[in-house]
């Protein structure tokens, strides 16, 4: 509760309907113009009412609880414009009262909007109250419920561009040749890599809320194309040549080549985790996480779930020790060090999933143990007592270590690449 008073010994909390006050110190939370969520089956959706283009933005929004299969669209779009501007500087009306949005969002908005008929959206800058760490972690777990469940997803990418305009309409016209190569259809092509390479498509929640969708579109200014038909063609035989991922201008994002199918079978997190959480962006480094949840089965990993209260150093820790339980340790290890890590407040011997693997994945090759057994973690200091089978031939330092059971300790940030493990022995 950020608006509750932390001193505040023996809170004594009462919901007033739209707010809430600690009656032992009087603290309040702010009145929010959105109804509020009273149920965990409950979303919000929003009613854009008609109008034209350049008219003023006007909707209302009402509560619904999912179960009862209510109709609405789902928007995927960025919060950040092409230039980066995340800054909530538009204002829309929700009801008679003003609240304010992204340009992209507004802008989201405008495309969506009818001439002559309401419509019925789900968008999460609305339909979440962003201020509310509590609501946004319910909301983003029911986020593939709210994606499949959506009549349709409407992907806005942006604003039309002269070569994205060449590249749309190519594909709606079918005037143009599947094969790579800048020699054929020129234009195309380069209109292609300016419309990959836009924001949109690098966004890691890109990925549920595409592979769940039952129909999806995407929206480039006035121009709409089904997402099957974007990412088929030319696209997809970059996809099948392997250039998509890497740091070529001619490469395609890892959304593209996302086969759902693959992943949504138990045992593929860390493959999942590898490809997509390393490879898109997140503003927020606990999404790299979150965002996948969707698209693993059973929609979380052990007990982990979408929980803003947790810090990036926590659910980084939780997420490597419950992978560690499934896959074994020396699989989560192989991943970690300081030589791939870029966020620092994170154990050493959990992997970075922010950034690409930087290391010689035979980083253990040498290390002298032949498996553990088994790992304590000590979640007040981060440090990781693991147990493991020593190898019968290893000499460490001068020092024969014996063939019987020993103790690895792994303190935070000692675990270091790309050849070296540090660690204390405990015979």
């Amino acid at each position: 509760m950020q608006w509750h008073n932390t001193d505040c010994r023996r809170p004594d909390i009462v919901d007033f309907g739209n707010g809430r006050s600690c009656l032992a110190c009087g603290s309040m939370e702010p009145r929010s113009i959105l109804p509020p969520i009273r149920q965990q089956s409950e979303i919000r959706i929003l009613r854009l009412q008609h109008g034209a283009f350049d008219d003023p933005v006007v909707c209302e929004v009402n509560t619904k609880d999912l179960t009862l299969h209510p109709e609405y669209e789902a928007v995927s779009y960025t919060w950040s414009d092409e230039s980066g501007d995340a800054t909530r500087s538009r204002t829309i009306q929700i009801g008679d009262k003003p609240y304010q949005v992204t340009v992209n969002c507004e802008n989201a908005l405008r495309r969506l909007r009818r001439e002559f008929s309401y419509r019925k959206l789900w968008i999460d800058a609305i339909c979440i109250d962003q201020d509310n760490l509590d609501e946004r972690g319910h909301q983003v777990q029911l986020m593939p419920q709210i994606y499949s469940g959506a009549k349709a997803v409407q992907i806005y990418v942006g604003e039309l561009t002269t070569p994205s305009q060449a590249f749309l309409q190519g594909l709606l016209s079918h005037t143009y040749s599947d094969e790579i190569g800048l020699g054929k259809d020129y234009e195309f092509q380069e209109g292609m890599f300016e419309f990959v390479a836009r924001r949109y498509f690098s966004r890691a929640w890109i990925l549920q809320e595409v592979a769940l969708a039952r129909q999806a579109t995407v929206l480039c200014g006035s121009i709409s194309v089904p997402w099957s038909l974007v990412k088929s063609g030319r696209i997809a035989n970059m996809v099948r040549s392997g250039l998509y991922g890497d740091s070529s201008r001619q490469s395609i994002p890892p959304c593209f080549a996302f086969d759902h199918s693959l992943y949504s079978i138990p045992g593929q997190e860390l493959k999942l985790l590898d490809f997509a959480a390393r490879n898109c962006i997140a503003a927020d480094p606990r999404d790299k996480i979150f965002s996948l949840l969707g698209v693993i089965p059973g929609g979380r990993l052990g007990t982990i779930e979408a929980d803003y209260s947790l810090s990036v150093s926590q659910l980084y820790a939780k997420t490597a020790h419950y992978l560690a339980s499934q896959h074994g340790w020396m699989s989560v290890l192989d991943r970690a060090g300081v030589a791939n890590a870029f966020l620092v407040d994170i154990p050493s011997w959990a992997p970075d999933w922010t950034r690409p693997l930087r290391k010689d994945p035979a980083m253990l090759k040498n290390l002298p143990v032949q498996r553990f057994e088994d790992g304590e973690w000590d979640e007040t200091n981060n440090t990781l007592t693991l147990k493991f089978l020593q190898h019968p031939a290893w000499k460490g330092g001068g020092w024969e270590v014996g063939r019987e059971t020993g103790l690895l300790i792994f303190e935070p940030h000692l675990l270091a690449g790309p050849s070296y493990l540090f660690f204390h022995l405990v015979p």
